[in-house]
């Protein structure tokens, strides 16, 4: 089972799997306000059982 971390803010997207209850390794990508980055979603895996999010962006950003 893999679990995640996300952190969506005003200017970026930080995610990390969570291992044993600790963040693993962050990936980071910018974004516009609107969109992301073409190719962030590569650097995740295939599958993600479960995702906690937090967000301060905008409604429609969130919900990509």
């Amino acid at each position: 089972m893999t679990t995640w971390l996300f952190d969506l803010g005003n200017s970026r997207l930080k995610c990390a799997p969570l291992h044993d209850g600790l963040p693993g390794e962050v990936i980071e990508a910018t974004h516009n306000g609107e969109g992301f980055i073409d190719g962030w979603a590569a650097r995740l895996p295939m599958r993600i059982d479960t995702a906690f999010v937090s967000s301060v962006a905008s409604t429609v950003l969130t919900a990509m």
